[in-house]
């Protein structure tokens, strides 16, 4: 079937759809297409498939030059936040420090950030390798990281776009990174995969970086907001298929699924 783009407007929220037609997405329903965990699952028989991006030789090439490129997209320098403070009850230890290509996945996901980003802060621990900041207090959960990161950030003159990406995604590549933080939008942009969207691997806008720290200080603690956000681009999968494998998404929650993903304790 013919490629289309196809764009629904709905309260300033944009869907892109752009391919083929067959086997699209559609509330949190497939039509002829496997479940995300048995893609992955088929992927990962293929450690050289077309989507597998090295840290380490991502990382040697930016070194090489000297200083990670500035991203930045066509509304302006793009930063990052490098979410690392879970408790990660269901692993029964720090996930973040799993390795993965020989790095553990904070410090993976950090070195991945800066070879797009010149700027990037770890709100966690601190074991990315980052400038980290801890959001107050401890443990109220990704939307109060996210508060922290962006205030760390306007300490350091950043006051625009940031990637906000959770550490725990142990197959993310630069490849996708570089795309969502280069996305011509002027709000946010984040991914749909089998109809649930993907804040913690998202370009988040500064209009709505700055409602995230309204929602937090009036008690709100979910980030489902941001799907809803005036201006926000929501990318269904034949928009980021070229630039990203569905594994990028996948995150690791289990010591079953550390092993199956061939993760190092």
């Amino acid at each position: 079937m013919a490629s289309i783009v196809a764009l629904a407007i709905l309260r300033g929220v944009t869907r892109v759809r752009e391919g083929p037609t067959d086997n699209i997405n559609h509330g949190g329903r497939s039509t002829g297409v496997a479940t995300l965990e048995e893609r992955v699952t088929s992927s990962l028989s293929d450690s050289q498939g077309d989507h597998e991006t090295d840290a380490t030789a991502v990382v040697d090439e930016v070194d090489g030059r000297g200083a990670a490129p500035s991203t930045t997209s066509p509304r302006g320098p793009v930063a990052a936040l490098l979410l690392a403070g879970g408790a990660s009850r269901r692993m029964g230890r720090d996930k973040t420090r799993l390795v993965h290509e020989g790095r553990t996945l904070a410090q993976r996901t950090a070195r991945l950030l800066t070879s797009v980003c010149a700027a990037a802060i770890e709100v966690g621990p601190g074991g990315s390798g980052l400038d980290s900041v801890v959001e107050e207090p401890p443990g109220e959960g990704p939307l109060a990281a996210i508060v922290a990161g962006r205030h760390a950030l306007r300490r350091r003159g950043h006051d625009g776009p940031a990637l906000v990406v959770a550490s725990d995604l142990p197959f993310l590549t630069r490849d996708f990174l570089a795309f969502m933080a280069t996305f011509d939008a002027s709000g946010s942009v984040v991914a749909v995969v089998e109809g649930r969207t993907q804040p913690l691997c998202a370009r988040w806008s500064c209009s709505d970086l700055d409602e995230a720290g309204d929602r937090y200080a009036r008690g709100e603690r979910s980030l489902r907001f941001l799907a809803d956000a005036p201006g926000v681009v929501l990318l269904e999968e034949p928009q980021w298929r070229a630039h990203a494998s569905p594994q990028v998404f996948l995150d690791v929650d289990t010591p079953d699924e550390a092993r199956r993903y061939g993760l190092i304790s």
